[in-house]
């Protein structure tokens, strides 16, 4: 069978202000807190909240739904978190404000480019540690204000299928890694 390329005029693509590319190839559109998206079999499910409650504790809200989409041959994006420290003069450890909970509509593969993380850089340097711009090991070679215990960690990009729930802080470092069907 025959692969026919889609092609679209972004200006027709976007439907909301807050609908945005996030990089070449990559889109997030912004669902309403409303059904379908307000399911609750999958926001008040038990299992959900229950990891969701030990990350956040009992006071949990819901800030947004969105959708993210990278088309084939969509390259790497760039290195990225979704919130900053709540406050940067305090150089310990604080739970997390905020989390992402990622749930695939297809199942994403290695092919399909999944997030990968830089484990470890939600923390914030230890007293006698100053954040400063080191390379990550990856083609492009960013830089990145990391401390040590960031660069400690080995880099992962989890795949995850239909059903499955990935979790993580959003002062975390990711990416979308590259689409490549």
């Amino acid at each position: 069978a025959e692969v026919q390329k889609l092609s679209f005029d972004e200006g027709e693509f976007f439907a909301t202000p807050t609908d945005a590319k996030r990089a070449t190839g990559r889109y997030e559109f912004s669902n309403p807190i409303a059904a379908p998206w307000t399911e609750p079999r999958v926001v008040q499910n038990p299992q959900l909240m229950a990891v969701v409650e030990a990350m956040l504790g009992p006071r949990v809200e819901i800030d947004t739904f969105s959708t993210v989409t990278s088309v084939p041959g969509a390259p790497d994006q760039h290195w990225h978190r979704d919130a900053g420290f709540l406050y940067d003069e305090l150089r310990m450890p604080l739970p997390a404000h905020g989390i992402v909970a990622f749930i695939p509509l297809r199942n994403v593969t290695t092919a399909h480019g999944p997030t990968q993380f830089i484990p470890a850089s939600h923390l914030p340097c230890m007293m006698n540690e100053s954040p400063r711009a080191r390379p990550v090991a990856t083609m492009e070679n960013f830089l990145l204000d990391l401390c040590d215990a960031a660069l400690a960690q080995r880099l992962l990009a989890p795949t995850a299928t239909v059903g499955s729930v990935v979790f993580f802080d959003f002062r975390v470092f990711h990416r979308g890694l590259g689409n490549r069907h």
